[in-house]
């Protein structure tokens, strides 16, 4: 169920995470952790993990009701020039 042309696997905090971490386990391909948003300590990362830049990333969400939650972590992502699929 993965598209085809998935570079990295993108977990949004917190419910996506494990299900990204099992999925990356059984397809072979690297997975980051999506935040919300940027923490204002540590690393100030959006995404944790490997460099996403230029990558095509599939986002996975434990459970999706609006879709509010998906829609704006890909327009954070899109703002730092990512590709999605």
């Amino acid at each position: 169920m993965v598209p085809e042309h998935t570079e990295i696997l993108g977990g949004l905090e917190m419910g996506g995470i494990p299900i990204v971490t099992m999925l990356s386990q059984a397809t072979g391909l690297p997975a980051v952790f999506i935040r919300k948003e940027p923490k204002s300590y540590g690393t100030h990362k959006l995404a944790e993990g490997i460099d996403v830049a230029g990558k095509t990333v599939t986002l996975v969400e434990d459970v999706i009701t609006t879709g509010g939650a998906v829609r704006n972590a890909a327009l954070a992502l899109r703002e730092l020039a990512l590709m999605f699929r």
